[in-house]
């Protein structure tokens, strides 16, 4: 379900998250690693790029097959989890085995953090960015509760002016790779479309609650559903009559 990378430099790898359980490590990661010949000594960091169990959940299996490798996350509660290995909160802009730049992009959580690889301008995300949302059985829209850090870390993005995306799940309807500056304008403006969406609605309905807008958010089955929460923080943005965009 979640999307990792291994990525390989002259300096040594990064794993790029985790996975989500701890047998994913063990069943898969680390034979995947072992097959590719990437040991103790040339694992040098893992990247969480935020601590959702889906992206962190196999951390603990990893470390304890490379206990000495050097674990990069901007989350205090998973620093103090794993207390006792090397965790280090990386720096916007920090660089680490020559060529991969931290990018920090709260929004979907304060933690959020992506990686530029400058070799060939591609952002890794995870799911810190979320491209309008899945389609499935959950409320997994724009699943963003920090509205003015996440507009903020767009516009950022805008900046950089990259020509890849990697993402970590198959965001309806572009996928989980965005592939040329057009595709990644159009994966950045997906990020803002649900959350517009929901701005109009909330200003025509005000009479509605947050559950009444999800569910009138929600009455087009084709596309991806969000959940009350995500109502209740685009409100609160709202009301205080803070534009985003």
């Amino acid at each position: 379900f979640t999307t990792l990378y291994l990525i390989k430099t002259d300096e040594g790898a990064l794993l790029f998250d985790s996975a989500s359980y701890d047998n994913d490590a063990r069943d898969y990661i680390i034979p995947f690693l072992t097959e590719l010949g990437v040991g103790r000594t040339e694992l040098k960091y893992v990247f969480i790029s935020h601590n959702h169990k889906d992206h962190s959940g196999g951390l603990a299996s990893l470390l304890i097959e490379f206990p000495d490798v050097c674990v990069l996350s901007r989350s205090p509660a998973l620093k103090e989890k794993f207390n006792g290995y090397k965790v280090y909160s990386p720096e916007h802009g920090e660089i680490f085995l020559g060529c991969l730049k931290a990018i920090p992009i709260p929004g979907h959580t304060h933690d959020s953090c992506a990686l530029l690889d400058i070799r060939n301008n591609a952002l890794y995300t995870g799911d810190c960015l979320q491209f309008y949302g899945i389609c499935g059985n959950e409320d997994w829209a724009s699943n963003v509760g920090i509205l003015e850090e996440h507009f903020s870390s767009l516009r950022m993005l805008e900046k950089l002016d990259v020509d890849f995306i990697y993402s970590a799940h198959d965001y309806y309807p572009y996928g989980y790779k965005y592939i040329g500056k057009d595709a990644v304008k159009r994966g950045i403006e997906a990020c803002r479309e649900p959350l517009l969406r929901l701005k109009t609605m909330i200003e025509n309905n005000s009479e509605l609650s947050d559950l009444e807008i999800r569910a009138l958010y929600n009455n087009d089955p084709s596309k991806p559903t969000i959940s009350a929460g995500v109502v209740g923080a685009r409100r609160a943005v709202v009301e205080k009559g803070i534009s985003l965009e």
